[in-house]
């Protein structure tokens, strides 16, 4: 009670505190002085009235004070408003005057550069004072009698050899010869096997490695200009190359001189505003690497804007001439599961094909297929109920039974539209735009469940994986016109083939799926049959421009080896791994649909490239997943065909920003024949079409200079690549290998061969000892690569079963030279607590106090020492005072994640300690110097130091018989020696 009263107290006091004060009570002698009550009530009053009045009078004052403010304050806002716009006008005019005059500058430079080149050449001209023979010029001359040719013109003369030392010297003070090759292919995605190249034919004899180019067509470049306008070709219809910077251009007559048929070509009247200072972006040397979008939706879009995005690129207004119609239909992607899997899986399976259809455009095609003894098409129109068609899995129908059954209507040209409206023929109920059927292909997919039949024992699942893709291609040829469709068909395979065509095992468990043994004592009653069917689909798949995908997940094999075509024709992925449900799959089936910065699916459909070469190259071989077209061509090489059709356009279905191809190519230059500014020139053509509907042409022009026939040799041999070689080298051999060209051993005896040839080139023998003998810098590793190569799962097939082999090679074929050999030498890491070092592939990185980080591509394995095992055990990570520990954990774990995260296939990944079953992953790939029959030798050589001891004991030792590296150079370099030697006595 208490404390509610003095509550009360304090809260009477706080509110008469709060009051304002009240007024005090006249005495007796003040009232005398009022004359009465009633006049002090009139006074206050008055008072009351006039203090109102007051306050009005106040508060309107302010309203009008408050007007006038804000009138003027909107007014001064306006003007503000006005300079501010007069202020960016006139920023905006002295920012163009400012670029105007930096474009002038660097054009008036290029222009005296140009100027003194040409005065050289003149000075040259006029001291040889010899007549120019050149056919191009006789040409131009009968074409152009009226004209005089200037220097620009005329072809650049050959460069004495003083200048081309000087150049050369100039260049490699600037970058080292790695430096130089590192930035050729980030610039323009080419790598050179000789970046020199022999000026004749017999020289490249003598090469034992072909000049080959390893090219990357989609790579990523960010500064590149758009333009949306046709590309300039040469009228030359032998050569039809495009214009580029190696062009030689006259401004003054709107002429240009193609340097690979030296045919001279007017500009178009598009181009008549072109001139020194204002040229089109193929012209820049920067630009070696141009791309065109061919698209008039999008050319209408750049005039709106009034072509400034490419003026601020290149200070050049682009032409305006009109381009075609591209017909394009929206892609399709098709998906053909099996459903003889276990719950578990086709769970995986739907999930993961519901996650794809998030990253499709909503105007793609979509459908379903299902298989396990019976096939089953979806119809994804709008019906009440889900109907599908079911096909008997024992024979594989024709296109024209399909057809009859399915009454398949036909995408006519006159029916494609652009994207956003309708491109989909109402008869063709199977393929539908998904946005027009997403909802009931995620209920079909949600209803899949696998079958109720019954399995005997001793027996397999039956599944007629070869009818599926039959009747998936089938119903894309009957969609689309031919040559004009753009799709993927994604596979889900869960076991082999085991009932109909394309059988690779009967059902009888008794039989066993084909091993490497099988193969080569030729015991696979079903090898030859299947592989021919399924090359069939392949090259008919390819035909129409369709890439086919094998996401394979099983323990036991299910057929890769057999279904290889797909991937080696189509350019189609090939995934393995054990489970649907592992992040193996669902990460790598994830980035099959990676996005670039623009939102836009990493996918090319349907793209063709040409390989445009000067008069002393041409295409000899492709390695890489594709086919040749039908066209015959200046750059077909004489008689060698690929894939039974002559090479001259390269038709790529599926292109990646990852994707790599090697081409080789056959000099064909004597020595009359060499051109005068002793360069030779590749030009790369790729067309081919977004996901987005659009169509795109990126040109890449390349030059390299041909040796100097006094200093052949060695101008060839410094400018050696020998990790594009070494990848090189490991694609040779597969390719004979897949063609059945060579056997298991007889592979690594050619390997093995033309290493030792190889060697003999660059091999360095002193004359008075004859045991001395050495590599320079620029071959030092090319043996330590080719050694890496023998032991690895490529050649030795020893533990690995067909499909593992294929799925392995299958990705040396189409990835890049570092990634190549990654899979060739794999990179190793060793972290401690002092540092974190790229380490050797060799035992003696192995210590029991460091952990290392083992990169194969494939597998990415973690492996912690014996010494800080003890350590996990004890906790002492987790004690204060220990927090380098810690982190000494964490730091191989990060790098391993960012490993993970830029791979496109993604790895398994294992965590193992030294005794581990996993450790033998490592011990396979390390440099065996210490192994069990050298381990005890040394210890008992060096017992009598305490030192020598404990290094000896704390290296592991690997079970194994194959010879350590320094063995291996030991003996190449003997039998090196040994063949000099014999060549020195026949040419004596």
């Amino acid at each position: 009670m208490l404390g509610l009263l003095s509550g009360a107290v304090g809260y009477v006091k706080d509110k008469v505190e709060q009051q304002p004060p009240k007024m005090a009570t006249p005495t007796h002698s003040q009232q005398q002085g009022y004359q009465s009550d009633e006049v002090l009530q009139g006074y206050q009053q008055q008072q009351q009235q006039d203090l109102q009045g007051y306050q009005q009078q106040s508060l309107q004052g302010y309203q009008h004070h408050h007007q006038q403010q804000k009138q003027q304050g909107l007014q001064g806002y306006q003007q503000q408003q006005q300079g501010l716009h007069g202020y960016q006008q006139q920023s905006l005019q002295t920012y163009q005057q400012e670029q105007k005059k930096t474009t002038e500058q660097q054009g008036l430079q290029a222009y005296q550069q140009q100027q003194g080149l040409q005065a050289y050449h003149q000075q040259q001209q006029h001291q040889q004072q010899k007549k120019t023979t050149e056919p191009f010029q006789q040409s131009q001359q009968q074409q152009q009698p009226q004209k005089e040719l200037t220097h620009q013109q005329q072809p650049q003369e050959k460069l004495t050899q003083q200048q081309q030392q000087l150049n050369a010297t100039q260049e490699s003070s600037k970058l080292s010869l790695q430096e130089w090759i590192e930035s050729q292919e980030s610039k323009d995605g080419v790598r050179f096997s000789w970046n020199v190249l022999p000026s004749t034919r017999s020289a490249a004899k003598h090469l034992e490695l072909p000049i080959s180019v390893a090219f990357t067509p989609l790579k990523k470049r960010n500064d590149l200009p758009p333009l949306y306008y046709r590309p300039i070709q040469c009228k030359n219809r032998q050569c039809r190359a495009i214009l580029n910077p190696f062009c030689q251009v006259n401004t003054g007559t709107k002429i240009w001189c193609c340097c690979f048929c030296r045919q001279y070509n007017e500009f178009p009247i598009s181009y008549a505003t072109m001139n020194e200072y204002h040229q089109p972006a193929e012209l820049y040397s920067k630009y070696n690497t141009i791309e065109y979008t061919l698209s008039k939706q999008q050319q209408q879009q750049q005039q709106q804007l009034g072509n400034m995005t490419r003026g601020r690129a290149t200070g050049y207004t682009a032409p305006s001439d009109g381009i075609n119609d591209q017909f394009t239909l929206p892609p399709v992607f098709l998906f053909v599961v099996d459903t003889e899997v276990d719950k578990e899986e086709l769970t995986a399976i739907k999930g993961s094909i519901s996650m794809s259809l998030s990253f499709i455009s909503p105007q793609a095609l979509v459908g379903l297929i299902t298989f396990d003894r019976d096939v089953t098409i979806y119809v994804m129109a709008n019906t009440l109920q889900n109907d599908a068609y079911i096909f008997h899995g024992l024979t594989a129908p024709s296109t024209k039974t399909v057809q009859r059954h399915l009454q398949v209507e036909l995408l006519m040209t006159s029916m494609a539209q652009t994207y956003g409206q309708a491109t989909q023929s109402s008869g063709n109920k199977f393929l539908r735009p998904l946005i027009d059927c997403e909802a009931q292909l995620q209920e079909i997919l949600y209803g899949l469940e696998r079958k109720d039949r019954r399995v005997h024992k001793g027996k397999r699942p039956l599944r007629a994986s070869g009818t599926a893709l039959s009747i998936a291609l089938s119903l894309l040829e009957l969609s689309y016109p031919k040559n004009t469709g753009s799709g993927r068909v994604f596979t889900f395979l869960g076991g082999p083939c085991s009932y109909g065509p394309g059988m690779v095992v009967d059902d009888d468990l008794i039989n066993s799926i084909r091993s490497h043994h099988d193969i080569d004592t030729n015991n696979c009653p079903y090898l030859k049959k299947t592989t021919r069917f399924y090359e069939n689909l392949a090259k008919s798949a390819c035909g129409n421009g369709y890439v086919v995908d094998l996401l394979a997940s099983s323990i036991n094999q299910v057929g890769l080896y057999e279904m290889k075509s797909f991937a080696n024709y189509t350019g189609g992925h090939m995934v393995l791994c054990e489970s649907f449900s592992s992040p193996q799959f669902l990460t790598s089936y994830q980035r099959l649909f990676s996005r670039d910065e623009q939102g836009n699916l990493e996918m090319a459909f349907n793209a063709t490239m040409e390989v445009k070469t000067s008069r002393e190259l041409k295409v000899d071989n492709v390695l890489s997943p594709c086919v040749a077209c039908n066209e015959s061509g200046q750059t077909v090489a004489a008689g060698f065909e690929l894939n039974n059709k002559n090479i001259n356009k390269l038709k790529i279905l599926c292109l990646t920003p990852r994707t790599n191809i090697f081409i080789n190519f056959e000099v064909t230059a004597s020595e009359t024949s060499i051109s005068q500014d002793n360069k030779c020139y590749i030009q790369f053509i790729t067309r081919y079409q977004e996901p987005s509907g659009l169509q795109k042409v990126r040109v890449t022009t390349v030059s390299r200079v041909m040796a100097d026939s006094q200093r052949e040799s060695e101008m060839i041999q410094r400018y050696f690549d020998q990790e594009t070689a070494a990848v090189l080298m490991a694609r040779l051999a597969i390719y004979k290998s897949e063609k059945s060209l060579l056997s298991g051993p007889d592979v690594l005896r050619y390997v093995d061969c033309k290493l030792i040839r190889l060697s003999e080139r660059f091999a360095v023998c002193s004359n008075n000892d004859n045991k001395t003998c050495w590599f320079p810098d620029y071959f030092s590793l090319y043996p330590q690569f080719m050694y890496h190569f023998r032991r690895s799962h490529f050649i030795q097939l020893f533990n690995n079963s067909p499909d593992q082999t294929t799925f392995y090679r299958c990705m040396l074929n189409r990835e890049n030279v570092i990634e190549c050999l990654t899979m060739i030498q794999p990179v190793l890491y060793r972290y401690s607590i002092s540092s974190t070092e790229a380490v050797l592939l060799d035992t003696s990185s192995i210590q029991p106090d460091c952990m290392l980080l083992l990169d194969t591509y494939f597998v990415v394995l973690i492996y912690t020492g014996k010494t800080i095992v003890a350590w996990k055990k004890e906790k002492y990570h987790e004690r204060n005072g220990y927090a380098h520990i810690k982190e000494l954990l964490d730091r191989p774990v990060q790098d391993a994640q960012e490993i993970l995260a830029r791979r496109s296939i993604y790895p398994q990944y294992t965590e193992t300690q030294e005794g581990g079953s996993q450790a033998r992953i490592l011990l396979s790939k390390v440099n065996p110097t210490h192994t069990h029959n050298n381990t005890m030798i040394i210890g008992d050589s060096n017992s009598s130091s305490s030192s020598s001891n404990s290094n000896s004991n704390s290296v592991s030792s690997v079970l194994t018989d194959d010879i350590d590296l320094q063995l291996f150079m030991q003996h190449l370099k003997e039998q090196v020696k040994k063949d000099l030697q014999v060549l020195g006595h026949k040419k004596k």
